[in-house]
């Protein structure tokens, strides 16, 4: 059986969560079926990425799209690329001016309020600016659609689409494969989750949701089947989407071992990519309502950020709290988390965070929020401690910290429950299962 997976993004160096889940899938399976993967390269980091992947999968077809400097325009609404004209080249001037005068007016709106206005109710609205939910739509190129349309009739049984960036290319895929989609992350989730932060919202905003999360299941209802992360997933897709096959596939990650034992733990630590928007909010949420709240009672504990972080987001925490330490990436990430407590304050997304899964596994007591625990069968109280409010997630952390054994019976609990549900060759097998049934049912050979 010949499987194609598209996917935005190259899933390698193993840097991220992201990409140890898309790769240890993809490896599994190269092992039984004929693979293929498409990407789309944008940058020198990405053919360097390419050409070190190639190495590790010898056994698998690249169809790599390499986007040039010249391809800027988008498809229009009847499908063909913008011609070269100067009609053309007129208003794309026009559109980089407008562009430039709105990243001015940003620039000038942080001089003026400072970075913590960001944060800070009032001035502001921090979650609005960053929502996902006005960010400009992906500019597909009518170069990378016809590579796509082309590639995916080259013979292949399956074809793979992953990420919601990618979610609307069913539409180019022929009618005679099975068409699979993963879904990470439902959009419509976390612009749900955004929309709830905004502090003003408008008439506007709703409608925008609405419009999206229409279009997002609407694509999603032309696959044949969609593999989610978690239960919880699982049942907003088969409600949304009725007609299609909805599977639950956790990610496979394989967290650090290095055969932690517990040591109490003082300090605090959040790990995540400031890219990702819903870290960036967990951050500063935690830094602006439940930091202070938690200095009153211990103010001498430390916070450190482990991941890669941009200047605003380290402007904006560093203005609530000068003593927080980005220190971005670490070599051995279990190491740095065992002896230190994990906050996971995370309050926008869907699917899996598998910085729970890291904690899990160094041992690390954990305080989490219910939206960060969802999708992993633990249980605040017996395995870790869990809250939504302010009040509550600082309370949480000052009661773990100066209660040892609590931070040792919780951790102990949550890692033996995992270790089993969440072991990589079990959920890796799991997703094989999908693909030896639709291999069955096609009368193919694996």
């Amino acid at each position: 059986m010949r499987i194609l997976f598209i996917l935005p993004y190259i899933p390698y160096p193993l840097n991220s969560g992201g990409n140890q889940a898309v790769f240890n899938m993809i490896d599994r399976a190269r092992g039984v079926y004929d693979i293929s993967v498409l990407f789309n390269i944008r940058d020198e980091a990405g053919k360097h990425a390419l050409d070190a992947l190639k190495k590790v999968w010898g056994d698998v077809a690249f169809y790599a799209y390499e986007e040039t400097k010249e391809e800027t325009y988008p498809v229009n609404q009847v499908g063909d690329s913008y011609p070269d004209t100067w009609t053309c080249r007129f208003f794309d001037a026009v559109r980089k001016s407008m562009e430039r005068k709105i990243n001015r007016r940003m620039k000038k709106r942080y001089a003026k309020y400072g970075p913590a206005a960001f944060a800070k109710s009032g001035a502001v609205d921090f979650v609005k600016e960053h929502s996902c939910l006005y960010q400009k739509a992906s500019m597909l190129t009518s170069g990378f659609l016809r590579f796509v349309y082309d590639v995916a009739r080259k013979g292949f049984d399956v074809i793979q689409t992953e990420f919601y960036e990618f979610v609307s290319l069913v539409y180019l895929l022929p009618d005679d494969v099975v068409k699979l989609f993963v879904q990470h992350e439902i959009r419509y989730v976390r612009n749900q989750n955004e929309l709830a932060l905004f502090q003003n919202r408008e008439p506007a905003d709703e409608w925008l949701f609405q419009l999206k999360k229409s279009e997002e299941i609407a694509a999603l209802s032309h696959y044949d089947k969609i593999v989610v992360l978690t239960d919880v997933d699982r049942k907003l897709m088969q409600a949304d989407c009725p007609n299609v096959d909805v599977y639950v596939s956790p990610a496979a990650v394989l967290p650090e071992r290095h055969s932690c034992r517990f040591q109490y733990a003082r300090d605090v630590v959040f790990v995540g990519h400031g890219s990702h928007f819903p870290n960036a909010d967990a951050l500063v949420w935690f830094c602006r309502d439940v930091l202070p709240l938690v200095r009153r009672e211990e103010p001498e504990i430390t916070v450190s950020v482990v991941g890669m972080w941009g200047n605003e987001i380290q402007s904006v925490v560093r203005s609530l709290d000068s003593r927080v330490c980005f220190v971005g990436f670490v070599d051995n990430l279990s190491s740095f988390l065992n002896g230190r407590i994990s906050v996971v304050p995370v309050r926008i997304g869907s699917g899996m965070r598998m910085k729970l899964l890291d904690a899990f596994y160094s041992v690390s007591p954990v305080v989490t929020t219910t939206k960060g625990l969802e999708g992993i069968p633990l249980v605040s109280g017996e395995d870790c401690l869990v809250a939504d409010t302010a009040e509550g997630f600082s309370d949480a952390i000052i009661k773990l910290v100066r209660h040892e054994e609590l931070q040792e019976t919780l951790a102990n609990h949550a890692l033996e429950k995992l270790s089993g549900l969440f072991d990589i060759e079990k959920l890796q097998a799991r997703r094989m299962a999908l693909y030896d049934q639709i291999c069955q049912s096609l009368g193919k050979t694996s």
